[in-house]
């Protein structure tokens, strides 16, 4: 069957320029984002500096557990009571967080403990949020604007950890407490602009009660439902597949990087000349991608606008593995620059795709939920890239690119059911005959 998404592509390049609360969330998103990205880095040391590197782990840890429970309980409350007052009391709270820290971390005063008691109010705050704010967009998009979308989403992401790992590296240490006053007035922006610009977006065709519910049977039921639909959990499992090959520069690759590289003269000019050994050549490849995401993630949508959605994916993952598979067994500096690039085109190919598959695919009354189940994936794919390691350390580097290319073949066959629901279910929406019934987006 032909991929009928091909039709809505001039649509979707300018969909998200056109509707005024796409523009809204996609700049708060970024501002959430890059406070996140700046912040988080610099409490890791901060806990470490202060309370010791083990309790700093612990610590870490209560943080994560803590903002994984937040973000089931906003994926209901989304569903349950509507996006703009979760979102408005998840971004109330991060204000207060970040007003806590910049008091603890003042001129005036220091409380490494009220630090750390605010950090964890943010990233709570933070996870309460994120199934409402990722729920926003996918009200607002029809199905033909959503691969545009997330293709902006996703350059505005990794612009934002780049922006944010800058600025915070830079000016932790003497001004810390100038960051976290900066964090203070630009969280207070973002909940400023949610309260005077952001419209309810919940679809409107189900009443709350009965969509939803309000209490924790109805919550633990609404999970249940999402956590047995058999499409959603084949594109869960792609995602973990596909993010824990992507992860391996953070595990498997780093470790055979700094261990195995022979350092290599990169460039040689006169008496200049660039030399890295395996760390070296690894911060690069990481700088290379984010580099390359954010100069590229535009002009990749652009170019390839009339090529139907399914073969983007597909080809995209094909590259995207293709380019692991040869960062596992190349020892070659140029070689794997020239395999970073062609696994980061191939991640700019499919990734804002299968994030439009996804969103398609919800259920429109449980879409927080499905969104906070979907947020697990990078979780559950650096548990599988962690095992990685292990299993590296008595394969050789040869065995470890079969492994990598296996999970993609199974990622794309998991794909494959999805796809075709979705094709039937355009098909079935477009024979349909037109009903007067109230559009369940916002107006």
């Amino acid at each position: 069957m032909p991929d009928q998404t091909s039709q809505h592509k001039p649509e979707a390049v300018s969909a998200w320029r056109a509707h005024p609360l796409i523009r809204v969330r996609l700049a708060v998103s970024f501002v959430d984002r890059f406070l996140n990205f700046m912040l988080t880095p610099l409490m890791a040391i901060l806990l470490a500096t202060s309370y010791g590197t083990a309790t700093a782990g612990l610590m870490l840890l209560v943080v994560v557990a803590a903002t994984i429970v937040c973000t089931f309980i906003g994926g209901h409350v989304s569903d349950a009571r509507g996006r703009r007052p979760t979102l408005l009391l998840a971004e109330g709270g991060v204000v207060v967080a970040y007003a806590g820290m910049f008091l603890a971390n003042s001129p005036w005063w220091h409380s490494p403990a009220l630090t750390f008691g605010c950090f964890l109010l943010n990233s709570c705050m933070g996870g309460l949020g994120f199934p409402a704010s990722d729920a926003v967009l996918t009200d607002i998009a029809t199905p033909g604007t959503r691969a545009a979308l997330y293709t902006v989403n996703y350059w505005l992401m990794n612009g934002a950890f780049a922006l944010g790992a800058a600025v915070g590296g830079f000016f932790y240490g003497a001004h810390f407490d100038t960051l976290l006053l900066v964090g203070l007035l630009l969280s207070a922006a973002v909940w400023t602009v949610t309260f005077t610009k952001l419209s309810e977006t919940r679809p409107s065709g189900t009443p709350p009660s009965a969509a939803a519910g309000k209490g924790i049977g109805k919550a633990v039921r609404g999970y249940a439902r999402a956590a047995t639909d058999r499409v959603f959990l084949r594109l869960v499992l792609a995602a973990i597949l596909i993010t824990s090959v992507g992860q391996q520069l953070t595990y498997y690759l780093g470790i055979r990087l700094a261990a195995d590289f022979e350092p290599q003269t990169l460039l040689h000019l006169d008496s200049w000349r660039v030399r890295l050994d395996g760390v070296g050549m690894l911060g690069l490849l990481r700088a290379l991608n984010t580099v390359l995401v954010v100069a590229l993630a535009l002009v990749i949508g652009r170019l390839l606008r009339r090529l139907p959605e399914t073969a983007r994916m597909y080809s995209g993952i094909a590259m995207y593995i293709t380019g692991f598979m040869g960062l596992t067994v190349t020892g070659d500096a140029w070689g794997l620059i020239a395999l970073s690039v062609v696994y980061t085109v191939g991640e700019l190919m499919h990734v804002p795709v299968r994030q439009a598959l996804m969103a398609d695919l919800v259920d429109p009354d449980h879409r927080s939920k499905y969104m906070a189940l979907y947020g697990l994936r990078t979780r559950a794919a650096g548990l599988a890239a962690s095992l990685s390691v292990i299993i590296g350390s008595v394969v050789p580097p040869a065995g470890m690119a079969l492994l990598f290319g296996v999970f993609g073949i199974a990622s794309a066959l998991l794909l494959r059911v999805p796809v075709r629901v979705r094709e039937e279910r355009r098909s079935a929406a477009a024979a349909a005959p037109i009903k007067p019934t109230s559009s369940t987006r916002p107006n």
